[in-house]
């Protein structure tokens, strides 16, 4: 389990800082505007780093 959720984090983490990079990118929020809110999907993306984080600590104490 310890392994799966490295994993995940590292994906996490390399989602939200792809969205950092492009976060005040004109095209990237049009292009994205019909999805969801750029800012939205930075919420979601550092609440998923958060969330694992916290799921290895937890896991690990």
């Amino acid at each position: 389990m310890d392994e799966q959720l490295a994993v995940e984090l590292e994906a996490a983490k390399a989602h939200l800082q792809s969205i950092l990079e492009r976060y005040w990118g004109q095209s990237w929020r049009r292009d994205n505007h019909h999805h969801t809110s750029p800012e939205d999907q930075l919420w979601r993306a550092a609440a998923a780093v958060n969330e694992l984080d916290t799921a290895i600590i937890e896991h690990g104490a």
